[in-house]
């Protein structure tokens, strides 16, 4: 079962962006499998995550890196502007 959370647009590096995925991970017990820009129902600029539910090692959670680039199959908001990223295991 998929699991999304929207994610603030504002926020103001790649590496915030992959520090909130990661907790979101370890919280959720879920593993973060894509990255899509977009809006909320009011207007506002956020970056909606999807998490898979994982019922694996829990120690395997929270290593998600996150990458400028890409083909655009992922997308975030970095500083309210849309980026395309790259998610992949450490």
């Amino acid at each position: 079962m998929s699991i999304k959370k929207s994610i603030t647009g504002a926020i103001s590096s790649i590496s915030g962006l992959q520090g909130t995925c990661n907790q979101q991970e370890k919280r959720l017990t879920a593993k973060l499998t894509r990255l899509e820009a977009g809006r909320d129902p009011a207007g506002v600029n956020v970056t909606e995550a999807t998490f898979e539910e994982f019922d694996g090692n829990a120690a395997e959670l929270g290593k998600a890196v996150i990458k400028l680039g890409g083909d655009g199959s992922n997308t975030a908001f970095i500083t309210n502007l849309v980026s395309k990223v790259v998610i992949s295991r450490s």
